[in-house]
Formats: structure tokens, C-alpha cells, sequence
């Protein structure tokens, strides 16, 4: 498990989204990633900000780019 874990989607050099977690860790028989106490900021073309935040498990497949809420 790993801490204080942070992933940054670009879109050339423009800023998208941000997670941002307390906790990380790899689920191999899921092949994904499980996240505690998450942040996601996103920006729409206006420059708008969204934030989204939760103490519940999210499960990231970041071959995907997708977020999975449980």
C-alpha cells in the first residue's frame, strides 16, 4: 500500500483532472488500483472546476482512464 497518491490527466499541456488519494493499492485479480479518501478536480473548457470527494473505496483502472464507484 502506498500513501498520499496523486494522477494528472493532461490534455496536451492543459490540466484536466486531478485525483488525488490517502491510501493506494494494487487489487491483482482485479488488475486495478483501490483508493482511499479521494479528491477528483476536473476542468471543463471554460477553465470551471469540479471537485468531487469521498471516505468510501473507488477502484481506478488506469489503463482505462475510468473510475469505478463502489
Amino acid at each position: 500500500m502506498e500513501y498520499n497518491f496523486s494522477y494528472e490527466s493532461f490534455e496536451g499541456n492543459v490540466l484536466k483532472s486531478k485525483i488525488s488519494a490517502r491510501n493506494i493499492r494494487w487489487i491483482e485479480e482485479d488488475t486495478l488500483y483501490r483508493l482511499t479518501d479521494y479528491f477528483k478536480r476536473s476542468f471543463d473548457l471554460s477553465g470551471a472546476e469540479t471537485i468531487e470527494s469521498s471516505p468510501v473505496w473507488i477502484q481506478l483502472c488506469l489503463s482505462l482512464l475510468k473510475i469505478y464507484l463502489l
